[in-house]
């Protein structure tokens, strides 16, 4: 091995080590603010996800402590193939104007300064309903009175109704959305890139369900809307910080940003709540409308006829169940599911997308769904 490959390998080894020790992170960040502030405390939220490396910074500056929100490109088995930093950070400047997005505060690339690229958001005072336990489930906004969890949801569609009128290059964003090589529509684009996922994230295993929900996809593909917009990608209302009124104050989460039609951010936000009915036969909440009201509320916001949102929905569960995937296989490389279990192909979306087209369960109700 040349010197250089060497040195590659124990600086690749050691930025692995930096960007997940907080400990690590806390005296590095400290450095790297210099004489601009100093770390009080600095640690992982709750129920943060497999996608990035997420950490709760209050630093001093100037006698006065505020919290700073810091996102890094995630180390070891990875959920995404890619992670676009600069992507999620233009986002969310770009689109302060249309949604209500955190205050980007810094964006470095240089790996050297934590261990991995990262960027620093500003805290948003506010609530984000519960990923585990699942909102519908458990939490604050499932004790909530129907009046403010109905604000929530008709917020959450307003968001994605918003988005789908916006087109990338209107706001600068075309260069970061728009993925010519991967399809002439927005569409295409969104199909390769979640096919390319599946080809290099599968691992090699089976994934029966997925396999023949892309090939009912094909086989059944709508003509183009021809109306590609902003696509926030994972559009669901755990995804966003709101007052207690349900203002949104704050949409976060935009790695799976791109474009195509508002339909596929449309769908994606029915999955999401559908699965928990659908797949654990819990009760909708008692404040959330129909789809159908949803369904009409978007089309009143957008002005548009919602289109082929059969074919939408399916591929909202194929991306979910890839997503799904992604986690359980990295969860088993870091031991926190048996290497044994079949969670990586039976899941809550792969239960859900069988049932909605008609395909052998891909199992029995497991550690995933």
């Amino acid at each position: 091995m040349s010197g250089d490959a060497g040195d590659e390998q124990e600086r690749s080894s050691w930025a692995t080590q930096a960007a997940s020790d907080p400990d690590e992170i806390r005296r590095r960040y400290d450095a790297w603010l210099g004489d601009d502030g100093r770390v009080v405390d600095l640690h992982a939220p709750e129920g943060t996800g497999y996608s990035s490396l997420t950490y709760l910074i209050d630093v001093d500056r100037d006698g006065v402590t505020r919290r700073e929100v810091l996102r890094s490109v995630p180390t070891g088995e990875t959920v995404f193939r890619e992670y676009d930093l600069a992507l999620q950070v233009a986002c969310m400047r770009n689109l302060a104007e249309v949604v209500p997005t955190p205050t980007i505060l810094a964006h470095v690339e240089d790996p050297d300064v934590l261990g991995a690229p990262f960027y620093v958001m500003a805290h948003v005072d506010g609530r984000i309903p519960d990923d585990n336990p699942p909102y519908p489930l458990a939490g604050w906004l499932h004790d909530e009175a129907p009046e403010v969890q109905a604000a929530h949801y008709a917020h959450g569609i307003d968001v994605i109704a918003a988005l789908a009128g916006v087109r990338p290059v209107d706001v600068g964003l075309a260069d970061h959305l728009v993925r010519p090589e991967l399809g002439v529509t927005g569409t295409d684009q969104q199909v390769t890139w979640w096919k390319d996922l599946l080809a290099w994230g599968r691992d090699g295993t089976d994934q029966p369900t997925i396999d023949a929900a892309f090939e009912w996809l094909d086989a059944n593909r709508p003509p183009d809307p021809g109306r590609d917009a902003i696509v926030w990608g994972d559009a669901r209302i755990s995804n966003m910080v709101f007052a207690p009124d349900g203002t949104p104050r704050a949409v976060i989460d935009w790695e799976m940003a791109g474009t195509g039609p508002g339909e596929i951010d449309l769908a994606w936000f029915l999955w999401m709540d559908r699965q928990f009915t659908s797949v654990f036969g819990a009760p909708r909440l008692p404040g959330f409308p129909g789809e159908d009201e949803l369904i009409a509320r978007w089309e009143r916001a957008t002005g548009e006829t919602a289109q082929d949102l059969d074919w939408y929905l399916v591929f909202a569960g194929v991306r979910f169940s890839i997503t799904l995937m992604r986690v359980a296989l990295r969860s088993m490389a870091d031991g926190a599911l048996p290497p044994d279990a079949d969670v990586y192909r039976n899941h809550l979306g792969t239960r859900l997308l069988a049932q909605v087209l008609d395909l052998p369960a891909p199992g029995e109700l497991g550690l995933m769904g």
